[in-house]
């Protein structure tokens, strides 16, 4: 349907906590010869990708500082850590049980991580992800630590077994105002679909924000509607179907 969209006279802009290094659909796959727009990492990164998905521009790059990262390293302390940079993702990691979480991580976001012993020398990073067992307890450290998100980065839970981190100035919605700007629209021109908690934003600022039947609470109150399906239901797909029907 994304096709369909584009020969609608819609432009497709991806917006996921994924990035690069991650797998996201090319604009090949989705019927988009020429390529699209990026908001990857939480909206850490806006970047235009060509047809095949690679960084052809970057518009908007976060990049954590030497003191920001040895923050998440000192909190990560015995975990398995990774960074994003650019479309190279880099990992350290310590043990069987770590592996373990790190192979399911690189099979779930078809990812290839390369395995270093530190990270001395390495550019700084647009995302960095901890992998736990406890995600939600590695969060609740971080917020017991006084001061920790002064400057501007923040953990969050990314799925069942990792955290990630934020950028709190810059999320989705920052990202969709970003894009607009340079394809000289708005988001009250936009829809957009979502449904996690860090969609909230951008459901919020789009002109229709639709959240899948089975999104988050916080993404459920965002939105101006509320889909029939579910993610496993193809719930995107079908929504554009009825747009580009006008229904």
């Amino acid at each position: 349907q994304t096709w369909g969209a584009h020969e609608a006279g819609y432009g497709i802009v991806l917006a996921t906590g994924r990035g690069p290094t991650h797998y996201v659909p090319t604009g090949k796959e989705l019927g988009v010869p020429g390529g699209m727009c990026l908001i990857g990492y939480n909206g850490a990164v806006v970047f235009k990708l060509n047809a095949d998905g690679g960084i052809e521009k970057s518009l908007f790059e976060t990049k954590l500082t030497q003191e920001q990262m040895d923050k998440v390293l000192r909190l990560s302390e015995g975990l398995c850590v990774e960074l994003d940079i650019g479309m190279n993702q880099y990992v350290t990691c310590v043990g069987a049980e770590q592996q373990a979480l790190l192979d399911d991580h690189a099979k779930l976001c078809q990812s290839k991580p390369q395995t270093v012993p530190d990270f001395a020398g390495l550019p700084p990073p647009n995302k960095m992800t901890t992998l736990t067992r406890d995600p939600q307890g590695l969060v609740r450290a971080a917020k017991e630590i006084p001061g920790f998100e002064d400057d501007g980065i923040g953990i969050t839970v990314g799925g069942p077994y990792w955290c990630e981190t934020i950028t709190l100035k810059s999320d989705k919605a920052t990202g969709l105002k970003l894009v607009c700007e340079k394809l000289g629209t708005t988001p009250a021109d936009c829809i957009y679909f979502g449904d996690g908690g860090n969609d909230a934003t951008a459901l919020a600022l789009a002109g229709l924000g639709v959240a899948m039947r089975d999104a988050k609470p916080e993404a459920l109150a965002a939105a101006n509607k509320r889909s029939e399906w579910g993610n496993d239901e193809d719930a995107v797909a079908k929504e554009i179907d009825l747009i580009l029907k006008g229904k």
